[in-house]
């Protein structure tokens, strides 16, 4: 856990979240809303919590977009765009689609 909390203040840094209050947590897949990593804000307070499902319980392990920095980075961003509504399934994913660019474009330029 010491590992995934450094990614999150290193990447809340980058990404200028450090006035957020950002907690992160591991469930297990059946304590999940969807997906394997989610992250639930509080705008007002400035807090959120990114949750996750642990590497081994993922259904595909060895897929790249598994990664638990890219997840972490992939939520911090949800953050930046909390006030960018979609109406519909095909707006909900160009936005996450959008993100995904995102995460990719940064990992790559601080490898």
């Amino acid at each position: 856990m010491k590992k995934e909390l450094a990614m999150l203040k290193k990447w809340q840094k980058r990404l200028r979240l450090q006035d957020w209050d950002v907690e992160f947590e591991y469930l297990k897949p059946h304590e999940m809303v969807s997906g394997i990593c989610q992250i639930r804000w509080d705008a007002e307070h400035m807090s959120a919590v990114i949750s996750a499902v642990r590497y081994e319980d993922t259904p595909n392990p060895d897929s790249p977009s598994n990664g638990i920095e890219h997840s972490i980075i992939h939520e911090l961003l949800h953050l930046h765009l909390r006030t960018v509504s979609h109406s519909d399934e095909t707006g909900r994913r160009v936005k996450e689609a959008a993100i995904n660019t995102l995460v990719s474009a940064l990992m790559d330029a601080y490898e």
